[in-house]
């Protein structure tokens, strides 16, 4: 059977059809997707534990629950575990303010006695690979789905699999890999009901998206219920039809379920994220640690200086787009070579937003609601850090970019092919393969200058 036409922007493009009409061109992303699964677990089974990443400190927050239970959980006292994992906790205190979602997702995966063992580690890494790998499905099912070219889906799928920094998060007990899964099924059910392909799967993947994100963090459930509300009414104005009543009742039914923690941690705290001594204790240590150590120039940070807050914005922007390279040992020109890839994909994605800015027929509502979303959140993030650091005096060193990837993962690199779509075939060429080479290449730099 023969697929019709649909709307992509302003654009038409085949809806997905029979198997043959996607199966050939979606090799590329089938392709990446092979292989970002091996290498999240080789990392999964190689890395040493505890990663840098917070490893240590999400482990401890799930065995917290396993020995104490949810109604016995305070982000006050909760402790961490010895790296060795014997069995007892430290005196450190743990430095996590998140909800309990990811960890008690978790927590069935703990022996009886409920602390962990290396081989407890590794089975709930690979937990983890499988979140991160239906996360990168999610993203990459947008690009196939969007019927980009093969060239040119191979470009977006590069975007999302050669990301540096998703490989130790995808291969390590971190939430941030259900706070990716969330957004990414939650851009791959708006992509869904924007196609008009299977709107019922679309509107499952939007609620549960919003829930899953919710549930994982606070940020990521902030951009995935910003975007899906955007998203919504900017098709409803695209199109002219009311959004279903059993999309709007179910998405509000399903925030209203996973803003339960958040409640709770109000109720107990004061703040859905509530600073405890800890987590100030980690920006006490950080500021503490460049003013003894002057030879620290980490991103070009100079200890005793005082930022107004027009002058610490800058210096967040650029730790921002550095901390694309997880590896902060490697510096020189090689490092500022290797951020040429991120720079090129924002400046398109950038390009794409401007282009897509007002909700109206004829724009794509997708990039739309992705940009105001990711827009929305940055002004919260920057007056967070600034805060922070006119309190301690620290770098903006959570001013990491992995804190936007529910969102950014999909919605950047499909903002650029967006752009890169609309050039001439012979330009788009030549920033295409540029692109490829630059993707493939950077990780491979970045983790062999890292050593």
């Amino acid at each position: 059977m023969p697929a019709s036409n649909v709307t992509v922007g302003s654009r038409q493009i085949p809806a997905v059809g029979s198997r043959h009409e996607w199966w050939f061109p979606a090799t590329p992303a089938l392709a990446c997707f092979i292989v970002y699964v091996c290498i999240v677990l080789a990392m999964a089974f190689s890395a040493p534990f505890p990663n840098h990443f917070d490893e240590l400190a999400h482990l401890s927050y799930v065995a917290a629950i396993a020995r104490h239970g949810l109604a016995g959980l305070d982000l006050y006292t909760m402790r961490l575990l010895s790296p060795a994992l014997s069995a007892g906790f430290t005196s450190d205190p743990t430095y996590l303010n998140h909800p309990p979602g990811y960890y008690v997702l978790l927590w069935p995966f703990l022996p009886s006695d409920g602390w962990p063992t290396l081989e407890t580690v590794r089975v709930l890494r690979v937990l983890n690979a499988g979140l991160s790998a239906l996360a990168v499905a999610c993203a990459l099912g947008v690009g196939v789905l969007r019927r980009f070219e093969p060239r040119l889906l191979l470009a977006y799928s590069l975007m999302i699999v050669m990301t540096p920094v998703l490989w130790p998060i995808g291969g390590a007990i971190n939430n941030d890999n259900l706070a990716y899964l969330g957004g990414a099924a939650c851009v791959l059910g708006a992509q869904l009901l924007q196609l008009q392909v299977n709107p019922r799967s679309g509107r499952a993947l939007l609620i549960t998206g919003c829930t899953v994100a919710m549930l994982a963090k606070l940020t990521a459930g902030i951009m995935a219920v910003g975007f899906a509300a955007i998203f919504i009414g900017a098709l409803w104005r695209a199109t002219g039809k009311r959004p279903p009543g059993m999309l709007v009742l179910g998405l509000v039914a399903a925030i209203g379920l996973a803003c339960l923690p958040y409640l709770w941690f109000i109720a107990i705290y004061g703040s859905p994220a509530p600073v405890t001594p800890a987590y100030r204790g980690v920006y006490d240590h950080i500021a503490t640690l460049f003013s003894t150590h002057p030879d620290l120039h980490t991103h070009g940070w100079v200890v005793g200086q005082h930022l107004n807050l027009a002058s610490y914005s800058l210096q967040f922007m650029w730790w921002l787009l550095a901390d694309w390279n997880p590896i902060l040992a490697m510096q020189g020109l090689l490092s500022i070579a290797i951020l040429l890839v991120p720079s090129a994909v924002l400046l398109l994605a950038g390009a794409a937003w401007l282009r897509n800015w007002r909700p109206v027929l004829g724009q794509d509502q997708l990039i739309f609601a992705g940009g105001v979303a990711l827009a929305m959140v940055l002004p919260l993030h920057l007056a967070f850090s600034y805060k922070m650091y006119c309190a301690t005096g620290a770098p903006p060193f959570d001013a990491v970019p992995r804190y936007y990837f529910p969102l950014a993962l999909t919605v950047l690199p499909v903002a650029a092919c967006w752009s890169l779509s609309r050039i001439s075939r012979p330009i788009q060429a030549v920033l295409c393969w540029i692109l490829i080479i630059g993707l493939a290449l950077a990780p491979i730099a970045i983790f062999t200058g890292g050593q």
